[in-house]
């Protein structure tokens, strides 16, 4: 797709799908265009969905495809002109007000990542005509080097690079040095930025987006940065950065991880150690990771699914422990209840059998002494009785019954559960209802694998649960549960009926389609399976015939739109949720999809209802 045709598409109006009918203009990434902000003009609450601003505005929108640095003024003799600049979900990338003190022309430098843009000028005060001026460069106009073996003598200047050509988005042009390096396999890198004349700023960023990694102002002591982290092959950006120029010393190591050797340890074994300066520490294990905390690592062999527990107790420094897998990959952690204060602190967790790691790591960066104890017990026995629906029975959560950590692998939650086996033949809409004057009740659905579909604790008012979920064929677990560690009696009743009939409706590429959410509509739990969301939806359906990028934008003054991307079967892939707080706005969604069907489930908060407007666009 060519540029101006990209353009095209992307200017149609609010600001990507027509919403509103105020008019949005294309910028080139090189512009000068004469405008005017007047009484007849659009005011900010018409394009920007929840402000409730009356000032006039002109809208523009820029199509960024490679990230770079974007130059933009509004200046007049007439106009106290603000610039405004937003992404597609409407969060904020740019605001300027006065361009010098005292001046009522407005300017913006920010790098950008790849995205649509959206460019508000706005009348502080006055209307009358303005000139916006733009420029786009894709190169940083500044010399990045090379990253240095060892230590650097630089002076940061005026004029050269700014902290803006490293990374994006951002705004800042504080005078910086950008070099450039390489890692081949999992390194540790550490930066340290000394000066006696600025304030020194490290941002490490990868190299082709511009995002950032990890940054520092004073880690290294005083107004020194240190940037301490480990990394995956990959290519990056190290920025060093101040807020004025001056002179400045700039040492790197990039160096293999430190070797984290594990001790073996016995299911009833007391071992001592001690936490050192020398010791591997988290960083070592993962990559990308900055967190410097020492850990010793012990071994442990699991042949029989059950629970691992193991105590920590050190006299000289607030002691955390972890439960790692084979692959050293973090599966649960547990910390003392008092930060600062040293104790015994106990992980139990539950496993199935394989190789696990137990890490004993601090919360301080503190050193000393430990005694580790580590135990195994078998889970006890979980048999989930059949009920077919429909069906009610009575049950009772006792100490002696099954635990929801025995149920779940790598759970702390030693709450009492009880486990049921429901068998669904066809797709249902499966009920389940729990409740107790006894317990607080706590409901849950698990798939066949044991991967956790729903949960709820009271949707049948008071201390009672009732899930409500769409499932496909299939085998489930459903438990009933407490909020807390409580025993006692209760009720439990599973109900399936037929999926309720929604209306759905297609999705063309490149058109955009009005929609509506009413409060006698589906509801989320109704089009797609697997979710126990009670809240207004429509899904639009879409073919894929050759693989591509699918994007989908959504927007309403109405409500805030959450975009949920789902297969053929109506299983979740991948979804834009909104903020909490945005009483309306935009979102979108972004996925490489290989040919297929799929569908877009647009919904709101709850007793929300309105008009929504729908794109998508397909690349190849």
């Amino acid at each position: 797709m060519g540029k101006a045709l990209l353009f095209a598409v992307v200017g149609i109006a609010y600001p990507a799908f027509g919403l509103t009918k105020c008019p949005s203009d294309a910028l080139d990434g090189q512009a000068s265009i004469d405008a005017r902000l007047d009484a007849s003009s659009c005011r900010l609450r018409e394009f920007i969905p929840g402000d409730q601003s009356e000032n006039p505005t002109r809208l523009y929108v820029f199509e960024v495809v490679r990230r770079g640095v974007l130059t933009i003024e509004a200046s007049s003799n007439e106009v106290d002109t603000v610039l405004l600049i937003t992404n597609p979900r409407f969060i904020r990338t740019g605001l300027n007000d006065d361009r010098e003190q005292g001046r009522t022309d407005s300017r913006l430098v920010l790098s950008l990542t790849p995205d649509t843009y959206y460019i508000y000028v706005i009348s502080k005060r006055g209307t009358g005509a303005f000139t916006l001026r733009a420029s786009f460069s894709e190169e940083p106009p500044c010399q990045i080097r090379d990253l240095p073996p060892d230590t650097h003598t630089g002076t940061l200047a005026a004029g050269a690079c700014r902290l803006l050509d490293g990374f994006a988005p951002s705004d800042l042009s504080f005078p910086a040095d950008i070099f450039q390096f390489r890692i081949e396999g999992n390194k540790v890198v550490t930066a340290l930025m000394e000066s006696r004349a600025v304030d020194s700023l490290l941002v490490l960023a990868d190299s082709k987006t511009g995002q950032v990694i990890a940054f520092d102002d004073d880690g290294g002591g005083g107004s020194n940065a240190l940037v301490l982290t480990s990394l995956p092959t990959g290519e990056y950006a190290l920025i060093a950065a101040g807020s004025v120029p001056g002179a400045y010393t700039l040492g790197v190591r990039v160096e293999d991880p430190r070797p984290c050797q594990a001790r073996d340890i016995g299911f009833g074994d007391q071992v001592s150690g001690t936490l050192s300066a020398e010791d591997c520490r988290l960083l070592d294990l993962d990559a990308p990771e900055d967190t410097p905390l020492r850990t010793d690592l012990y071994r442990v062999q699991v042949q029989e699914p059950g629970i691992i527990t193991a105590d920590i107790t050190a006299g000289q420094f607030p002691a955390a422990v972890l439960l790692l897998d084979a692959d050293r990959k973090i599966l649960a952690t547990a910390a003392e209840s008092v930060p600062l204060r040293p104790q015994t602190v106990r992980m139990e967790t539950s496993v199935r059998p394989g190789q696990y790691f137990i890490g004993v790591t601090h919360r301080e960066l503190q050193a000393g002494p430990y005694q580790l104890t580590a135990a195994f017990d078998r889970a006890r026995r979980c048999d989930p009785a059949p009920l077919d629906p429909p069906a009610q029975t009575t049950g009772n959560l006792a100490n002696s019954g099954c635990r929801f950590q025995d149920l779940l692998p790598h759970s702390q939650d030693t709450t009492i559960a009880v486990p049921y086996r429901v068998t669904l033949a066809q797709p249902a809409q499966l009920t389940v209802e729990m409740t107790s004057t006894n317990v607080d009740s706590y409901v849950w659905i698990l798939d066949s694998t044991g991967r956790v579909i729903a949960d709820d604790d009271n949707s049948a008012g008071g201390s009672n649960a009732r899930l409500a979920v769409r499932l496909l064929p299939g085998t489930y677990t459903v438990i009933a549960n407490s909020a807390r560690i409580q025993t006692g009696s209760y009720s439990f009743r599973v109900a399936a009926a037929e999926p309720r009939a929604c209306d759905s409706r297609p999705l063309p590429f490149g058109e955009t389609a009005t929609g509506q959410l009413a409060t006698d509509d589906c509801l989320v739990r109704d089009v797609m399976v697997n979710s126990a969301r009670p809240v207004q939806a429509r899904i639009h359906w879409f073919d894929v015939a050759e693989a591509g990028t699918i994007t989908v934008d959504a927007g309403s003054f109405a409500f805030a739109p959450h975009l949920i991307l789902v297969d053929a079967e109506a299983k979740r892939i991948t979804e834009d949720v909104p903020d909490s707080r945005q009483v309306a706005g935009a979102a979108r969604i972004r996925r490489a999809l290989a040919p297929g069907r799929y569908g877009i489930v647009v919904s709101a908060t709850a007793g929300v209802a309105g008009e929504y407007l729908i794109r998508a666009s397909l690349a190849r």
